[in-house]
């Protein structure tokens, strides 16, 4: 068993102070640090919900320089992991990766240097911690902190699931259950509770600090045709003032990546191509032009991003929806991590959302296909454990169908273990109970999905502020940041809400200011529908938005493509 810590001394501020400007080089934490960095060096469980470029890393660095204790990082980003271990080393930190990637020798003098207790912060992989190897070299060590970076991929139900973080509940208890900091950007409530109720996180341990980035600007656009989009693309690129930032273009299928990058290069732009059939060699030399700035823009699906910290961001513009609204903040929060203006832009076509029910078509596995599984793994098990491609022949599954089984029965307890070092059943339940739970899990997972894809396209189509949008699918408000207003002030809803305003007060100084729009498409008193809320009456209108009455709903404010028009009273 690993080695009891000692009880801990609480830490003075001044030493904290001293530390953090002496090692870090900063003389104040940023808001929401301090109450985090206070959990962690009294030794709680804690999960950290902070948004995008609010330095969720010193919360577990600071501490670690504090303790003499190993501080483990477990992140999927192996990409980053060298560039975290090269920062902390140039401040005088022992930092190590253990990974898959590295060389032998790297690895082995990693190793050396653990044994002896000499490294103060080991970055590695889920998959590497939960080897039995690597974890009988850690349970000699004294580890005084677990971190679970980017720790949304351990949900079930979460956009982003890695099936390897499932394991982390028996490292952790291997490791003599250590302290945990759980690091994320994006989680709901439901993603919340997962993480919290599988690393033993209190209530009073999760700390929100919101999602709301006052320096990015939310838009979206409504293109009527394929021609449309591809025009806008091309305006808002070249439109990047010259040696000023960088832009992401996501797309969803390699194929539409492909042709927007081929048109963008046929219109003399800089862009690079990112996505997940591409080989590794290319991908790696994709991103590396990209951050030095050889290229400016980068086309990619939702392959590209995750642990990308590049500062000058100013564009990040989605050519198609995204599957839900915590992948979109994800990825349209790569921008303006300097605290600079930056853009978030999204581009909705109805075929987007066809394409998206596509992808998550057909993704709940059946009750023959769990059965299947689950009869070979109880009785049929190898003494070291199933490995996926083995058990796939086995059951005569594709390799993608029985990832699909196997988080429907993680997500019922009833496996341990892991892809790389082999699955064995983790439950002496019946089979048919066992079948039952994880088919029920599958519908909720299918079910969450449709959710998810109907929040994101109420997004697209409400007429509302787009951050209260956002905040509102995270059960937050923006009420602490912009007043009794309830709106953020800079999107382009808000925009047009301010023009609304100042037509019905007929002020012709902004009259002078807005640019010339076409003429309104509904007039006052008029009776309208709307798919989502029913019948209303139309208010005021505007050629961007109509403000319109409901019964039920009360006022909204909707784009007028997504009003149906009745004849005028």
């Amino acid at each position: 068993m690993p080695e009891k810590l000692p009880p801990r001394e609480p830490v003075v501020p001044v030493k904290l102070r001293t530390t953090l400007r002496r090692v870090f080089g900063m003389h104040s934490l940023r808001p929401g640090q301090g109450e985090v960095i206070a959990r962690v060096l009294a030794g709680k469980n804690t999960l950290a919900v902070m948004p995008t470029g609010a330095g969720k890393s010193l919360c577990y660095q600071l501490p670690a320089v504090l303790s003499e204790a190993l501080t483990i990082v477990i992140s999927p980003l192996i990409a980053l992991m060298k560039d975290q271990c090269d920062t902390l080393e140039a401040r005088g930190v022992v930092a190590r990766q253990l990974h898959s990637a590295l060389d032998a020798n790297t690895r082995l003098e990693a190793e050396a240097l653990l044994t002896r207790g000499a490294v103060r912060v080991l970055f590695t992989t889920p998959e590497r911690l939960a080897d039995g190897r690597t974890l009988t070299l850690l349970q000699g060590q004294r580890v005084g902190l677990l971190v679970v970076d980017e720790a949304h991929c351990i949900s079930q139900w979460g956009h982003d699931f890695r099936p390897a973080f499932s394991a982390l509940r028996d490292a952790r208890r291997a490791l003599g259950r250590p302290p945990v900091l759980a690091l994320t950007a994006t989680a709901s409530a439901p993603v919340q509770r997962e993480i919290a109720e599988a690393f033993d996180i209190p209530r009073d341990g999760v700390l929100c600090h919101g999602v709301y980035r006052p320096n990015l600007r939310l838009a979206v656009e409504l293109p009527q045709t394929e021609q449309e989009r591809r025009e806008f693309i091309l305006r808002r690129v070249k439109a990047l003032v010259p040696n000023a930032g960088s832009a992401i273009v996501y797309c969803a299928t390699v194929r539409e990546a492909t042709a927007l990058h081929r048109q963008l290069r046929d219109a003399d732009v800089a862009a690079g191509l990112y996505h997940g059939k591409l080989p590794a060699a290319e991908r790696t030399a994709a991103q590396e032009a990209f951050m030095n700035d050889t290229t400016r823009v980068m086309v990619a699906t939702n392959a590209f991003g995750m642990g990308i910290d590049k500062p000058d961001i100013r564009l990040v513009l989605h050519a198609q929806m995204p599957a839900s609204i915590e992948a979109y903040v994800q990825e349209f929060g790569r921008a303006g991590r300097d605290g600079e203006p930056a853009d978030g832009v999204l581009l909705f076509r109805e075929g987007d959302r066809a394409l998206q029910q596509f992808f998550a078509g057909g993704q709940a596995p059946s009750r023959e296909e769990l059965s299947t599984v689950w009869r070979a793994l109880a009785s049929q098990t190898p003494q070291g454990g199933w490995l996926p491609a083995a058990l796939a022949e086995m059951v005569r599954l594709p390799q993608r169908r029985l990832d699909r089984v196997l988080a429907g029965l993680r997500a019922v307890r009833a496996l341990r273990g892991n892809e790389a070092t082999g699955l064995k059943p983790a439950t002496r339940r019946d089979p048919q109970t066992v079948v039952d739970a994880a088919e029920a899990a599958a519908q909720q997972r299918q079910q969450n999905d449709r959710d998810g894809l109907a929040a994101m396209v109420l997004y697209a189509k409400a007429g509302g502020c787009r951050w209260a949008g956002v905040l509102a699918h995270f059960g937050e408000t923006l009420d602490a940041n912009a007043g009794s207003t309830g709106r953020c002030g800079h999107c382009d809803s808000c925009a047009r809400f301010e023009r609304l305003l100042a037509a019905e007060r007929n002020e012709p100084a902004a009259e002078a200011k807005a640019p010339p729009v076409a003429a309104a498409a509904f007039a006052p008193g008029q009776r309208v529908r709307v798919r989502r809320f029913g019948w209303g009456e139309v208010r005021a209108c505007t050629a961007e938005v109509v403000r319109i009455d409901f019964p039920r709903h009360g006022q909204r404010d909707i784009h007028p493509d997504f009003v149906l028009a009745t004849a005028r009273k």
